[in-house]
């Protein structure tokens, strides 16, 4: 596995092409619009100036992980030779909304599914409604899907899913807010993680972990 690509420039999503590009992977990194993609991408640059200030990298591995990030506004051109599709655009309505209406978008990764292209598919972040989704066995939408398809293939699926607590502390646009997930929705995600070939974690740092482990 080598290329991977990761649909959603925010927060979350630069920061897991930052990782993957820092590994060595090669990245394309999805978005909307030219202007996301600069905002991402000049995050990603800060945050490697910071490693840099740091010692923690040299110039030299700043300037070789910037070389592999490659950004595209096309999902279809973006996720056209992935081994790997990470959705991560949550916070984007737009996009996520273009994600979800982009017949050509959708058949474009969920074929290459059947064809061994793909070793693992990520969600991350899942929420309650997706999670309720993918445990009921509905497939309505490029994310859904690509879970469905995956189970049918026998292809790893990680799952990083949000309500999983009784209380759920969460970043909302302006500010932290205190969630009270359903008792439905604790239910859904008790139910995802007995799913064949499935791994659901709740948290960062597991999602970090199963990454490297699952794409050794």
């Amino acid at each position: 596995m080598k290329n991977i690509a990761v649909i959603g420039a925010g927060t979350m999503g630069n920061g897991i092409a930052h990782t993957f590009a820092q590994f060595n992977y090669n990245v394309h990194l999805i978005d909307i619009s030219e202007e996301s993609l600069e905002r991402g991408m000049k995050t990603i640059v800060k945050n490697l100036d910071r490693m840099v200030a740091k010692e923690k990298i040299s110039e030299a591995d700043k300037k070789k992980t910037l070389q592999q990030i490659k950004t595209f506004t096309s999902i279809k051109e973006g996720a056209k030779i992935a081994d790997l599709v990470i959705e991560a655009a949550t916070e984007n309505t737009a996009l996520k909304i273009k994600i979800f209406k982009d017949i050509t978008a959708s058949a474009s990764p969920v074929s290459l599914l059947y064809e061994s292209v793909y070793k693992l598919i990520i969600i991350s972040p899942a929420t309650s409604n997706t999670v309720a989704l993918m445990a009921h066995g509905i497939s309505n939408n490029l994310i859904t899907n690509m879970f469905a398809q995956a189970g049918k293939c026998e292809i790893r699926s990680l799952v990083f899913a949000c309500d999983t607590e009784p209380v759920v502390i969460t970043q909302a646009p302006k500010k932290l807010v205190t969630l009270y997930p359903r008792d439905i929705d604790l239910e859904n995600f008790k139910a995802l993680k007995k799913f064949k070939n499935v791994t659901v974690v709740d948290n960062l740092s597991s999602l970090k972990k199963f990454v490297t482990k699952l794409t050794k």
